[in-house]
């Protein structure tokens, strides 16, 4: 028996045996909450499993991105690479080119200035012939010119010499002549005389000549 101060759920469940349709509206009410928050974690799980799986999608979507624009990315590099080598090896290859375009020029120039030196020795040595052979042709010109200078002179002073022969022969015959007319018995030496005086005159001209 309960006492008057005591309350009537002391001691026992607030829904009474004496009333069932509040413990099995508890029981209702339980269960359903139950159920709601059984599907608020399930449908929470579904919902946290959905972002999971887009985050999985989006993390491999990125992933493939990734790779998929590795791969132009990386034949792009593969690209710039090669444009670089083959830039390169062109300068190289025109570095090469523009060495041995020298190299050729310097050969060239050492064989032209080698052939220029060795033509200047020949024609060094034709030069001081021509200068020895034009000094040898002046002396002789000089000595023949001494020669024909002194062979005139030598003639002038011949011929000097046989004009004043004749001269005095011509001043002695005409000296006989004037001696002839003087005395008439001297004519005929004096015939002989100037007989041998013209054959004197005539060896002496031809000596001249």
């Amino acid at each position: 028996m309960r006492t008057r101060t005591e309350p009537a759920y002391a001691g026992s469940s607030p829904y009474d045996e004496r009333r069932p349709e509040l413990r099995l509206a508890a029981v209702r009410f339980a269960g359903r909450r139950f159920a709601a928050v059984r599907f608020a974690a399930v449908r929470f799980a579904g919902a946290r499993l959905a972002v999971l799986r887009l985050a999985v999608a989006r993390l491999a979507v990125a992933r493939f991105a990734v790779e998929r624009l590795a791969v132009p990315r990386f034949a792009v590099a593969r690209f710039a690479v090669e444009r670089l080598a083959v830039a390169r090896f062109a300068v190289l290859r025109f570095a090469v080119l523009r060495f041995a375009v020298l190299r050729l020029a310097v050969a060239r120039f050492a064989v032209e200035r080698f052939a220029v030196a060795r033509l200047a020795v020949p024609r060094l040595a034709v030069v001081r012939l021509a200068v020895l052979r034009f000094a040898v042709l002046r002396f002789a010109v000089a000595r023949l010119a001494v020669v024909r200078f002194a062979g005139a002179r030598f003639a002038v002073a011949r011929l000097a010499v046989a004009r004043l022969a004749v001269l005095r022969f011509a001043v002695a015959r005409l000296a006989v002549l004037r001696f002839a007319v003087l005395r008439p018995e001297l004519r005929v030496p004096d015939l002989f005389c100037g007989v041998a005086i013209c054959l004197l005159l005539r060896e002496v001209r031809f000596r001249g000549n």
